[in-house]
């Protein structure tokens, strides 16, 4: 769908698909690792993770700012 999208080049997409990956290659879809996710997939990834945390669900209170940074340290 998103390659359907004019004006998103690779870069855009490939973040996209592997937002994710996990460094240790324990993502989805592919299990890439390291330097093999690309730039865009890894900030993506970070960004999805911080607002996982701390923003309110039915299932989970928000979590606070330095609760959230000291979870992302450990990935």
């Amino acid at each position: 769908i998103v390659r359907m999208i004019p004006g998103f080049d690779d870069s855009v997409i490939a973040g996209i698909l592997q937002h994710h990956e996990r460094w240790d290659g324990t993502g989805y879809p592919v299990g890439l690792e390291r330097d093999g996710i690309h730039l865009f997939g890894r900030i993506i990834g970070l960004a999805d993770a911080f607002d996982a945390i701390v923003t309110a669900r039915p299932y989970q209170s928000a979590g606070s700012f330095s609760y959230a940074q000291s979870r992302i340290q450990e990935l």
